[in-house]
């Protein structure tokens, strides 16, 4: 198993020292390195050893133990990854009352959309799948520390707009690690007292005229550079929490084809991107692993509020078309308009992902993505604006895990959707009406993508916070 930088290609083995972002990742530079853990032999697991995993465990860390980056990082230093797991565990049930176990997997009657599978984080440790992502971060600190690479608890720091941060509070608590948070003035209330009562060092981060970028992630990043961890869900600075959230991804496609099923459809909202990104990871692997039979269609939802990773998406196709088709680009006045493009352009965009999708290699487009990601800002760039919406757990300025995303897209036939406040109101309405879970608009804007987008076959979304 390695580490390596889809930008500049930079390799890590499995070695005893600490990475959390390409090393060769320097300030100002418009590389976008993003670290993504890649098998030298792949797993030997299927469904029977799910089964015969669960007799002994109810931790999903545990159940996918050879899927884990630290998992052999704790072999190569010869300390107990199961051992710290535990550990680890029984401190966040001190912490929180619980600690990490297999949500539920349930499919609803939808009315006109039909039946939908559900995967609900809102029980989970922290209210929301967030604390999945700095459980996998925390492992691999625990591990370094054993294992002598560190000689102390490093302070954690994270940007976030609430349910991030108090997942992160939680977990840096259950193993005391003192841990700085930055958040926008807009926080919930109730989020913020609670992030106060498990001692984490909150600041709050107004927006300064003439900045770019989130004040938050601004902070964070000014925080790293005095020697902070980034205890953070982007992969750009911290590749294990994808690890994390894989947890989440490995646990639904199992229980998934454990009832005979296999998710035609993806929808998950995005923000940063990491949840996503532990998703479609996740079905690389297994599909590598012929454990599925092919990828799933991922639908990304965004905001009409802020859809960085749609422009993205958009400026790549048209890319494919002039470079690669050798066609006439698209052309918009302005860039509100894409959130009817998929509409407007039903069939000439449906004809492009499919071709994109069934000539991924063979065409190059491949290499096209990763020429991007050495010039980056073609492609991502921050929002301009401040962006505002009811689901406001997904307004990252930057989608920052957005080359996993695009790849996971291109390859599945599947494309990010834009959400109008009304949807996102609907979506939230009919969620608690139908499966009676107390999720708020942000955990459920995936079933907003649903209602936009009214898909055929088998369809997956995640409920992945609680009201507040």
């Amino acid at each position: 198993m390695k580490l390596t930088c889809l930008a500049c290609h930079k390799e890590l083995p499995v070695e005893g020292e600490l990475y959390f972002s390409c090393p060769e990742k320097k300030e100002g530079d418009d590389f976008h390195h993003l670290l993504k853990k890649e098998f030298l032999d792949l797993p030997d697991y299927n469904l029977s050893n799910f089964r015969a995993v669960q007799a002994g465990s109810s931790n999903p860390y545990l159940w996918f133990a050879p899927f884990f980056y630290s998992n052999r990082l704790a072999q190569k230093l010869r300390v107990p990854f199961f051992e710290i797991v535990d550990e680890i565990n029984a401190g966040i049930k001190k912490v929180w009352g619980k600690g990490f176990e297999a949500t539920p997997l349930k499919s609803f009657n939808f009315r006109d959309l039909g039946e939908i599978f559900v995967k609900n984080e809102t029980g989970n440790v922290s209210g929301s799948h967030k604390a999945r992502h700095m459980m996998g971060t925390l492992i691999y600190l625990e591990i370094l520390r054993r294992g002598g690479v560190l000689t102390e608890k490093p302070p954690l720091a994270i940007y976030s707009c609430g349910n991030a941060a108090l997942g992160a509070a939680v977990i840096a608590r259950a193993m005391d690690y003192t841990l700085d948070v930055f958040v926008p003035p807009t926080i919930n209330s109730n989020v913020l007292g609670k992030l106060e009562q498990f001692g984490a060092r909150v600041q709050i981060c107004p927006r300064r005229e003439g900045e770019l970028g989130d004040p938050c992630y601004n902070r964070f990043q000014e925080f790293l550079a005095k020697g902070s961890i980034p205890f953070s869900c982007s992969g750009t600075d911290n590749w294990s929490n994808i690890e994390g959230g894989q947890s989440l991804g490995l646990e639904t496609f199992f229980a998934g084809l454990e009832e005979g099923i296999f998710f035609d459809n993806v929808f998950i909202q995005v923000g940063g991107g990491a949840l996503a990104s532990s998703f479609i990871q996740t079905a690389f692997e297994l599909l590598d692993m012929q454990v599925i039979p092919s990828l799933p269609r991922f639908f990304l939802v965004q905001t009409q509020g802020c859809f960085p990773l749609a422009r993205a998406y958009f400026r790549f196709l048209n890319a494919v078309k002039t470079k690669i088709r050798k066609e006439k680009a698209w052309q918009w006045e302005k860039e509100e308009e894409l959130s009817d493009f998929y509409k407007t352009h039903h069939q000439e965009l449906e004809e492009i992902i499919h071709f994109v999708r069934d000539n991924w290699q063979k065409e190059g487009i491949d290499k096209l993505l990763t020429s991007f990601l050495q010039k980056s800002s073609q492609l991502m760039n921050a929002w301009e604006s401040e962006p505002h919406s009811i689901a406001h757990g997904i307004l990252d300025d930057i989608t920052y895990d957005y080359p996993t995303l695009l790849e996971g897209l291109c390859k599945s036939g599947g494309m990010p959707l834009i959400v109008s406040e009304k949807e996102l109101e609907q979506a939230n309405e009919l969620a608690k009406q139908v499966t009676k879970i107390p999720v708020d608009p942000t955990g459920s804007s995936g079933l907003a993508g649903i209602l936009d987008m009214r898909p055929h076959g088998s369809t997956l979304t995640i409920f992945t916070g609680i009201e507040r």
